[in-house]
């Protein structure tokens, strides 16, 4: 059966074109049950799909911006991680401190931040928990909490980001 629409040759009796869903037995007629909107034969599911990854819905412009923070905050950590090894490198008596250890931790940080940007639930908790390990190692280590303001305020930010990935996907589920 060749459909008027588009040439498409369908099988014989098909109710539908299988390239551009163009009704194509008249003799059923759209308001029977199992052409009804949303049924397997009706073409509307079909124009209405959404690539896979693509969220049908939209998420909260809050939630959105809590993401957002969250993976700047991650640029900024890595960032001053990366600044503070470049440093600490050229400066003969703190090259010591430094080992090719401290370029994967900015690797990794890099890595999460934009697994964050891309909303990813994974991304955002390992960043909030790698960030709260390492700072607990650096007090086990050093003996002495340093940097307690900066430290309190990034963790904020990544435990909201954390928090709105889970809103986000749970907003955008179908």
């Amino acid at each position: 059966m060749k459909c008027p629409k588009c040439g498409y040759e369908n099988e014989e009796g098909a109710a539908f074109c299988n390239m551009c869903y163009e009704v194509l037995n008249k003799a059923v007629k759209p308001d029977e049950p199992a052409l009804a909107a949303g049924s397997a034969l009706s073409p509307e599911p079909f124009k209405k799909a959404v690539l896979p990854g693509e969220p049908q819905k939209e998420a909260d412009p809050e939630t959105l911006k809590k993401i957002h923070e969250g993976w700047v905050a991650a640029l900024v950590c890595a960032g001053f991680t990366l600044l503070a090894v470049i440093v600490a490198s050229m400066v003969p008596s703190m090259a010591s401190l430094i080992d090719a250890w401290a370029l994967v931790d900015v690797a990794l940080i890099f890595v999460l931040a934009f697994g964050i940007r891309a909303r990813s639930r994974t991304a955002a908790t390992l960043m909030f928990l790698y960030y709260l390990a390492s700072k607990l190692y650096m007090f086990k280590v050093t003996g002495k909490f340093s940097g307690i303001f900066v430290t309190a305020v990034l963790a904020y930010y990544f435990f909201r980001a954390m928090v709105a990935t889970f809103d986000y996907h749970k907003e955008t589920a179908s």
